[in-house]
């Protein structure tokens, strides 16, 4: 019987020749792309005044046309963004990162160093409070930077306006950067939310169930309720709020609550039982007051 030998392709071969040749044809085509956009941008300013900004200049964006070129699409000038347009893309992607962690948009830039501390006499000390919050809760113990953080609860009380829900979203802002990972990223939700977040995982309404909605906000590294106290929930709600908190607490996750009630109805609210634990590690604010809104 016969055999056959197949053998490698040795260099200089049929294979070796198309690859290079490939490279070849490759070099070439960009080479004339380049070319054509030269062509176009014969005679054409490297840049012009923005529309919406007419004291400032957009810069001719060759690599855009470039790629249009490579596309097939159009080879017309293109240009840039101006740099007041350029900030303004980044704010608003910065912008939109917070909402999608829940952070309302007119607080995704909510910050201490932009908090009106003389909003009324207990603003000030109110910022102070957070601020001591915000060193506690991003500290790390132990030795080798160990990532056990000295979590606690923080508890902004009082009425409607004061700036609670600011110095929140301003701690959640400061805390992430400490708390945050790839696979876990902070939270910030009303009660209202949180409750019916729950009602959606009863009767298969949401994948995962309500075990898996309370494990995921259980384990956030940071979480903000705002309004806490304005929705009661039902018989089954109370159980699970009350779990996700004790677990928070045990943990030493930071947790930012916000509220209009009183803090006898705050008590209340939460449940005897965690409001004595979560009082072991909170830190308290009442802002009392004229509305900080219409400052």
């Amino acid at each position: 019987m016969q055999s056959s030998i197949i053998s490698a392709p040795t260099p200089g071969c049929a294979t070796g020749r198309t690859l290079s040749d490939a490279l070849a044809g490759l070099a070439r085509k960009f080479a004339a792309d380049r070319a054509i956009v030269a062509s176009t941008l014969a005679g054409v300013p490297e840049s012009r005044p923005c529309p919406d900004h007419p004291d400032r200049e957009q810069p001719l964006d060759r690599e855009k046309m470039l790629a249009n070129v490579r596309l097939g699409v159009s080879a017309a000038p293109s240009y840039g963004l101006c740099p007041v347009c350029a900030q303004d893309r980044v704010r608003q992607k910065r912008i939109a990162a917070w909402t999608r962690r829940g952070v309302p948009a007119r607080l995704a830039e909510a910050a201490l160093e932009n908090y009106d501390e003389n909003a009324s006499e207990y603003a000030a000390a109110s910022k102070q409070i957070v601020r001591a919050y915000i060193a506690s809760a991003s500290s790390r113990l132990g030795d080798n930077n160990s990532t056990l953080i000295q979590g606690g609860f923080l508890l902004l009380a009082g009425p409607q306006g004061t700036g609670k829900s600011h110095l929140a979203a301003a701690a959640l802002r400061a805390l992430r950067p400490h708390v945050s990972t790839v696979c876990e990223d902070v939270r910030y939700l009303t009660h209202a939310d949180l409750v019916l977040g729950l009602r959606t995982t009863y009767g298969g309404k949401k994948a995962g169930g309500t075990a898996e909605y309370i494990e995921e906000l259980r384990d956030a590294p940071a979480l903000v309720v705002d309004e806490f106290g304005l929705s009661s929930g039902g018989a089954d709600e109370a159980p699970a709020i009350q779990t996700i908190l004790a677990a928070r607490h045990d943990a030493r996750r930071p947790t930012i609550i916000v509220s209009n009630e009183t803090l006898p109805a705050l008590h209340r609210a939460l449940g005897y039982r965690v409001a004595d634990r979560i009082a072991e590690s909170c830190h308290v604010a009442v802002l009392l007051g004229e509305s900080y809104r219409r400052r």
